[in-house]
């Protein structure tokens, strides 16, 4: 079998001649993937970030509960993980258990804003606000 290019892959399959009874040409099978398609690079780069962008949402080594209050969160206002902690409005740190008593830093407004936000999302959730959970 001789191929168009080096890189060509061609299968072939030894048959005892002895067991051939029949030989039909059937014709050129055509290749479905030889066809070139068109191939959007900005759509691929799109998908990109926002696969990465996914993934930078998703805590690693926090609970259950901290990931939905992150996603909760998220829906309002600009929220990051740092390590476990959240970083919401790049000012204010949520450690966790991630009650309204743990939330740090930033203006005033802005910190109890947050704090405001994060307990109206622990009672959306049922969760308590306090360290008894």
């Amino acid at each position: 079998m001789k191929s168009k290019k080096p890189g060509d892959l061609k299968n072939i399959r030894m048959v005892n001649a002895n067991f051939i009874t029949e030989l039909k040409n059937l014709g050129k099978v055509k290749d479905p993937l030889s066809k070139k398609h068109l191939i959007l690079l900005d759509a691929l780069k799109s998908k990109e970030r926002d696969a990465i962008s996914n993934i930078e949402r998703i805590g690693i080594g926090v609970t259950v509960e901290a990931q939905i209050i992150f996603d909760t969160l998220s829906k309002t206002h600009p929220v990051r993980w740092v390590n476990t902690d959240i970083l919401a409005m790049g000012e204010v740190l949520i450690r966790s258990p991630y009650h309204s008593d743990c939330v740090f830093g930033g203006p005033r407004v802005v910190n109890n804003e947050v704090k405001r936000v994060l307990g109206l999302t622990r009672k959306k959730l049922e969760l308590t606000d306090t360290g008894d959970n």
